[in-house]
């Protein structure tokens, strides 16, 4: 398992080593892979976040999401990241958060996320996804 877990921390760290991949591989197709859209924060007010979510039926011993959050203003610039994963052998359900200190309506911006699952079968599913880019609203 160790070996694994190395590998996709690996790849979760190199934008280069990860493919685009369907959404669902025989290794993992229980899993259900989602990006939410920027969005005002419903959480802490003046912020704007996006979410990336992985879900799965069975259990699988790592789960890992990167995620990068971006204005367009007209040049794209990363505003938020996060990075972790959870390497507990019984994950179903992993949730990570990339957040940027201020929200303004009308503000173009996008999410990019990256997921990592491995099963019990040490078998690995990689993935990008993007939201496509998004007019913020509803700001305060």
């Amino acid at each position: 398992m160790k070996k694994s877990l190395a590998f996709v921390a690996a790849c979760l760290m190199s934008a280069s080593a990860l493919a685009t991949a369907p959404a669902a591989q025989a290794a993992n197709e229980d899993c259900v892979f989602q990006l939410d859209n920027p969005h005002a924060s419903h959480h802490v007010r003046g912020t704007t976040n996006a979410a990336a979510t992985i879900r799965c039926n069975n259990e699988k011993n790592y789960m890992g999401i990167t995620i990068e959050l971006f204005t367009h203003t007209p040049v794209a610039q990363r505003v938020g990241f996060a990075e972790n994963g959870n390497p507990s052998g019984s994950a179903k359900f992993f949730r990570l958060n990339a957040s940027w200190g201020q929200c303004r309506n009308g503000m173009v911006m996008s999410a990019h996320a990256k997921y990592a699952v491995v099963d019990k079968n040490e078998q690995s599913t990689l993935l990008e996804k993007d939201s496509g880019r998004v007019t913020v609203s509803n700001c305060p």
